[in-house]
C-alpha cells in the first residue's frame, strides 16, 4: 500500500497438491495417509538492500506434510496410532539477494484411545511426542492428555479435560478446560444451560526464538529471551432448539498474558508485551431450515479487546457477521453454498503508528456435484465481488479468485 512504484503489481503465486487416500485393512482397522505440498512467492515493497529500502522484496516459501494413521474400531473401543512430519522452508530476498531465510521441521508420534459406554462416562486419553527442528536448533515437547464426558443424568453432562506437557526448554505446565451443559424440556422444545472455563500456554517458536538471536534483530528485540505464553478463558450462554430452528447466545472473556507479537513499530524481531490483553464479549448463533432443501445460518460477534497498555488489540474486529445459505437437491447430489462474511472496527500498527483498517464484506460461493459414488467435482469462487480490503495494515487481500477440481474417494 506504502510504497511509490504506483501501486505496482505485486503478485502471489502458490501451488498446491493435496493428496489423501484410506484404506479399509480389516473389518475394524483402516490405513489413513495424507501427503500435502506447498510451493509459493509473493513480492511486496518496503524491505532493506543494505540501509537503503527498497521495492523489489520477494519470500519465497516451500511446504511439505505427510501424515501416517492406523485406525482401530471394535465396540465400544477406538485406537490411533500416526505419525506426522512437516517441513518448511523460508527464504526472503531483497533485489534477487537473499537477505532472511530459515527452514525447519515438525516430526510428530501420538497415540489416542478411546472407550465409550463405560458406567455414567466415556473416557479419551493419549500422548504425544514432538520435536521442532530450526536450523540449528531443535526442541522436544511430549504431551500426555485425558478427556472425561460424563452424563449424570439424561438432562445434565460434564467433560473435563486436562493436558501435562513436559516442554525441553520451558518445563512443564498443565492445562484444562471443564465444561457443563443443563437440558430443559419446554414441551418438545429444549434449552440448554452451557458454561465453560479453561487455561492454556504457547512456548515460543524456534523460529521466534531464533530471530532475536540472528544477525536480523535489533534493539530491543536483539538478544530478547522470551517466556511462555499463558491464557484463560471461560464462556457462559444457552442454545434453545426447536424443531427447524436453533438460537445461541453466549458471552466469553480470554486473557492472554505475557503475549508475544512481532515488532511492528521498529521491525526489531519478536517481543514480549507484559501484562494481560483480554478480549471479551458475545456471540449470536443461529441455525434454520427454510425448507426441505435450503438452509440457512447466522452469527454475530462483538469482541472488545484490550492490551496491557489500554489499547485495543491489533487486528481483532470489533464486530464480525457471517451469513450461510445452502441448498441440496432432493436427490442429494448437487450442493450449492454461498457464505458472506462481514468485518468493520479493526485496527493495526504502522511504523509505530495505529491504522484504521477497512471495514469490508466479502461473498464466498462453491457447489459441488455427486457423478456418482466416489466421484465428485467441485467449483469455489472466492470473493466473488471482488472486494478491495485489508486485514494487514500494508496488504492488501487477494482479488476474485476461481477453482475447480475433482474428489475421488476409494
Amino acid at each position: 500500500m506504502s510504497d511509490t512504484d504506483l501501486l505496482d503489481d505485486d503478485g502471489y503465486d502458490n501451488t498446491t497438491i493435496h493428496a489423501r487416500v484410506g484404506v479399509k485393512l480389516t473389518e475394524s482397522l483402516d490405513l489413513e495417509l495424507v501427503r500435502r505440498e506447498t510451493s509459493s512467492e509473493s513480492q511486496f515493497d518496503g524491505c532493506f538492500s543494505g540501509f537503503n529500502q527498497v521495492n523489489e522484496c520477494l519470500s519465497v516459501y516451500d511446504f511439505t506434510g505427510s501424515r501416517a494413521a492406523l485406525n482401530y474400531q471394535s465396540g465400544s473401543v477406538t485406537q490411533s496410532l500416526a505419525y506426522a512430519l512437516t517441513e518448511t522452508d523460508r527464504d526472503n530476498l531483497s533485489e534477487g539477494v537473499s537477505a532472511f531465510g530459515a527452514a525447519g521441521e515438525l516430526e510428530r508420534w501420538e497415540y489416542q484411545l478411546g472407550l465409550s459406554d463405560l458406567p455414567g462416562f466415556d473416557l479419551i486419553a493419549g500422548v504425544d511426542l514432538e520435536r521442532e527442528v530450526n536450523g540449528a536448533d531443535d526442541r522436544d515437547n511430549s504431551g500426555v492428555y485425558a478427556e472425561v464426558l460424563s452424563d449424570f443424568s439424561e438432562r445434565w453432562f460434564i467433560t473435563l479435560g486436562f493436558r501435562q506437557d513436559d516442554n525441553e526448554d520451558f518445563g512443564e505446565f498443565t492445562s484444562y478446560r471443564l465444561s457443563s451443559a443443563y437440558l430443559i424440556d419446554l414441551g418438545g422444545n429444549t434449552l440448554k444451560l452451557k458454561g465453560a472455563v479453561g487455561r492454556g500456554f504457547r512456548a515460543p517458536s524456534l523460529y521466534e526464538i531464533s530471530y532475536n538471536e540472528g544477525p536480523w534483530a535489533s534493539p530491543p528485540a536483539a538478544g530478547l529471551a522470551l517466556n511462555a505464553e499463558q491464557s484463560s478463558g471461560f464462556e457462559f450462554g444457552f442454545e434453545y432448539s426447536a424443531d427447524r430452528y436453533v438460537v445461541e447466545l453466549v458471552a466469553f472473556q480470554q486473557d492472554v498474558e505475557d503475549a508475544i507479537d512481532f515488532d511492528l513499530a521498529g521491525f526489531s524481531g519478536y517481543l514480549q508485551f507484559e501484562g494481560r490483553n483480554r478480549s471479551e464479549g458475545i456471540e449470536l448463533v443461529t441455525r434454520a431450515s427454510l425448507t426441505e432443501t435450503l438452509s440457512a445460518t447466522a452469527n454475530f460477534t462483538l469482541n472488545k479487546t484490550k492490551r496491557a497498555n489500554g489499547l485495543a488489540r491489533l487486528r481483532r474486529p470489533e464486530q464480525m457477521l457471517n451469513l450461510g445459505l445452502s441448498y441440496l437437491d432432493p436427490a442429494g447430489k448437487l450442493r450449492i453454498n454461498a457464505f458472506y462474511r462481514h468485518s468493520q472496527n479493526a485496527i493495526d500498527e504502522q511504523a509505530g503508528t495505529l491504522i484504521d483498517l477497512d471495514d469490508f464484506g466479502v461473498l464466498d460461493l462453491n457447489a459441488s456435484y455427486t457423478l456418482r459414488e466416489g466421484v465428485e467435482l467441485y467449483v469455489r469462487l472466492e470473493n466473488s465481488i471482488d472486494e478491495q480490503y485489508r486485514e494487514v495494515g500494508d496488504y492488501r487481500s487477494a482479488n476474485r479468485g476461481a477453482f475447480a477440481g475433482v474428489r475421488l474417494s476409494l
